[in-house]
């Protein structure tokens, strides 16, 4: 608070202090302006003082007239005739005389708007033109441009004419004062006035679009972006109405108008804008009839700037411009109010509507000729004014990223508490349904031992019957074979699926050779294969090492292999084919049998539907499980099952499986968000390993090393912190990245409390949880790839 004050004590004194510019330059007297002492080279003078004044009357420059008057520079209307003010409309004519002390050569005049067109002379000659002066209103134009003249005089005494004329302003005639000096003294402070404009209007910018960007980020705070907008339309008025008058200078006359229009509309757009900045402090509903109110002045106001004509367009804002002042006085009681009713936000108001009061004054000083234009007081007190409601709504919208991030806190503590307790309700339902799965593994085991028995009795009763006198009973005996094979194939997919949808649904990764999961193929299905003499041909291209389950993995290859064989002739060949192919491992399965019609390999490879079960060559049936449930496998290992189509005779088969050059092991007890960063990990083609906990993770860890390591801090049986200590110890110098998550970590780095628990060394970063799932895992990427540049990442 003492430096707001400090601050505004020290612009009362720039504004109080900085009014008396002229107070040592020389002025003219009787329309005469002596520089005798004054070097005109070294440094401009303003042509202050009494100039020759003739009211309604454009003299030639050698014309003399009796109705002379000595006035100093300001609006004609402001002066008096027979007791009454002079009109706005009108023309007139200005004279002065000025003396200097040596010769008048490389002389230039800065010429300020003159309100709103005018003929200069010096000397009797036509100097410049501005705009089209004249007594007529009908030939009457106005600029608004201003210029630099360059004047050459015929003697170090001359004479400066006026003639101007004003019919579509309320300002009229000399109200801003003209410079006498050098191209280069006149030119730098024009420079410096155009400079001092551009970078207010590149300020103002800079404001309106970072607070757009503040609404950008918290939608629900629309004064940010009221106030936005009114710092981007106080832009116009500044390249308009200012000295410089950069607009009209950039643009021919005959644009002036539109550009008047526009400067115009200014008005009543800054005051609906910073009236609802105002009104949406508080909203209060008492005002709101008078805000309502308001806003059909402000919009009737804009309407008629833009629809009137150019004529009509003065005599229409003078009534409204006045009204504004009325509007600001409301504002201010209307803070005053809120600020009596306890809001205390209201105090920025104050003191930003203080700073805007000073420019108020500043200008009305002006323009009633108390004071000099100073654009330097008026920047300043423009963002004096702009910068406590910008810094008030970065506060609010920091403010409420708090209050969200805490919100969030808390919900995503209750989201796993909740988690939590309905992971313990459906307990019973889990234990009811392991039991049921337990009992289908159990039943299966039972009947497939039983039946291997019959099958291999079946074989050797039919070894044993001579085919010449029990053709019958070996056809019996070829059926029940064939039943007893069917039984045990269904009962192996039973097996499979109790395994699958039972409590151990995660599979069971490991490592394991190429050959040895094609020699377990082998053995397995070598019984159905001998039963028609089938060979089966292994071809291992790729020998390696594959991590999957190799169960399940195993169980579809044989699935498939069974299913070439019921399709199969006796007496044929069978391929079984590993190759390792952009960075998948691909088994082919190819017999030489029946085959399919393409449209039953399109249907099965697009729409991925089951083939239609038919008989075998010799009349075999399937169960109708086996590729059903080899797609459900093969799609948990994040692979695919497929038919080659183009083949002549028989089938291929095609299962793939992605490599696991980038395996990952998530962490987190609560279900759904550890599975919700699997997916989205999987986007991203990791090979996903997920663990409830900080034990069960270290189960895995002793039997491989993940390429990621991403676990939570807070976690039941075993902590993510204690999780990384244990790996410390067992890691042996391997090299694994680590990183951890929390609902309570900072949306930021947060490198400090990885030093204090003293696990800096292996974690590279704490992410917080509050982060959505998407941002979060690639934030997580884009710190490994880092990672990766600076260290040796484990292959």
């Amino acid at each position: 608070m003492q430096k707001i004050k400090t601050g505004i004590a020290f612009l009362l004194l720039l504004f109080f202090f900085g009014c008396s510019e002229t107070a040592n330059q020389s002025e003219s007297k009787k329309g005469i302006l002596d520089l005798t002492d004054f070097d005109i080279h070294t440094k401009t003078t303003p042509l202050i003082g009494e100039w020759e004044f003739y009211w309604n009357e454009f003299l030639d420059p050698s014309q003399k007239s009796s109705n002379l008057k000595y006035v100093f520079p300001r609006p004609w209307n402001q002066m008096e005739a027979d007791g009454k003010p002079l009109s706005r409309k009108g023309f007139a004519t200005y004279r002065l005389n000025v003396i200097l002390s040596g010769p008048a050569d490389d002389l230039v005049l800065q010429v300020p708007l003159l309100h709103t067109a005018y003929r200069l002379y010096v000397d009797g000659e036509l100097v410049h033109e501005n705009g089209k002066a004249s007594p007529d209103p009908n030939i009457h134009k106005p600029s608004y441009k201003t210029q630099i003249l360059s004047i050459k005089p015929k003697s170090n005494r001359f004479q400066i004419q006026l003639n101007i004329s004003n019919y579509s302003h309320r300002i009229c005639g000399m109200k801003e004062i003209i410079h006498l000096g050098t191209f280069r003294q006149i030119n730098k402070e024009y420079q410096r006035k155009e400079l001092l404009t551009l970078l207010g209007v590149s300020w103002l910018a800079f404001l309106g679009a970072f607070n757009i960007c503040l609404y950008y980020l918290r939608r629900d705070l629309k004064r940010s972006l009221y106030l936005g907008l009114f710092c981007f339309a106080v832009m116009l008025p500044i390249v308009t109405l200012r000295d410089t008058r950069i607009l009209f200078n950039l643009f021919s006359d005959e644009y002036c108008y539109l550009i008047i229009r526009l400067s115009f509309v200014c008005l009543p757009l800054n005051l609906y804008l910073g009236g609802t900045v105002l009104y949406s402090v508080v909203a209060d509903k008492r005002f709101k009839k008078t805000f309502i109110v308001f806003t059909y002045i402000t919009g009737i106001y804009a309407f008629l700037m833009l629809a009137l004509p150019d004529y009509y367009l003065t005599l229409v804002s003078i009534p409204f411009e006045t009204g504004a002042n009325s509007m600001i006085v409301c504002s201010i009681l209307y803070l005053l109010f809120l600020a009596f009713k306890g809001h205390t936000e209201v105090r920025i108001y104050l003191i930003s509507f203080f700073f805007a009061g000073i420019i108020i004054v500043h200008e009305s000083l002006f323009y009633y000729n108390y004071a000099n234009k100073r654009d330097w007081l008026f920047f300043l007190g423009l963002s004096f004014f702009l910068l406590p409601l910008t810094s008030l709504m970065f506060y609010l919208v920091m403010d409420a990223f708090r209050k969200e991030e805490s919100a969030m806190r808390e919900l995503l503590k209750s989201k796993e508490d909740l988690e939590l307790r309905v992971k313990d309700r459906t307990g019973e339902l889990e234990n009811a349904n392991r039991w049921k799965t337990n009992l289908i593994s159990l039943l299966s085991h039972d009947l497939q031992s039983p039946l291997v028995g019959l099958k291999f009795l079946l074989h050797n009763i039919q070894s044993k019957v001579s085919p010449k006198k029990e053709d019958d009973v070996d056809k019996l005996i070829q059926m029940g074979i064939g039943g007893v094979d069917n039984s045990i194939q269904l009962i192996r997919h039973l097996l499979s699926i109790s395994r699958f949808d039972s409590d151990s649904v995660r599979l069971r990764y490991e490592f394991f050779s190429s050959d040895d999961l094609l020699e377990y193929v082998n053995k397995e299905v070598a019984l159905s294969s001998s039963s028609k003499n089938i060979n089966i041909i292994l071809e291992d291209h790729h020998p390696s090492f594959i991590f999957a389950d190799k169960t399940l993995l195993g169980e579809v290859i044989c699935n498939l292999i069974n299913n070439s064989i019921k399709f199969s002739n006796a007496n044929s060949d069978l391929y079984l084919i590993h190759k390792r192919e952009d960075f998948k491992d691909k088994f082919y399965v190819i017999d030489f049998g029946m085959g399919m019609t393409e449209d039953q390999i399109r249907i099965f490879n697009t729409e991925g539907a089951d083939l239609q079960k038919k008989a075998g060559t010799l009349g075999e049936v399937g169960t109708g499980f086996g590729l059903s449930l080899s797609r459900s496998i093969l799609q948990a290992h994040n692979g695919s099952i497929s038919i080659v189509p183009g083949r002549k005779q028989g089938s291929e088969f095609l299962i793939q499986i992605p490599v696991g050059e980038k395996i990952i092991l998530i962490v987190e007890n609560s279900d759904l968000y550890r599975k919700e960063c699997a997916e989205e990990f999987r986007k991203y083609n990791w090979l996903v390993i997920e663990s409830a906990n900080g034990s069960e993770a270290l189960s895995h860890l002793k039997q491989f090393t993940p390429h990621l390591l991403l676990t939570d801090v807070e976690m039941p049986v075993l902590g993510g912190i204690e999780l990384v200590h244990e790996w410390a110890a067992m890691a042996e110098g391997m090299n694994l990245p680590i990183l951890m998550m929390s609902s309570s970590a900072p949306l930021f780095s947060d490198k400090e409390f990885l030093k204090k628990e003293g696990i800096d060394h292996w974690v590279l970063e704490r992410f917080s949880k509050l982060v959505p799932v998407p941002e979060l895992v690639k934030k997580m990427i884009e710190c490994l790839e880092s990672y990766r540049q600076s260290k040796t990442f484990l292959k």
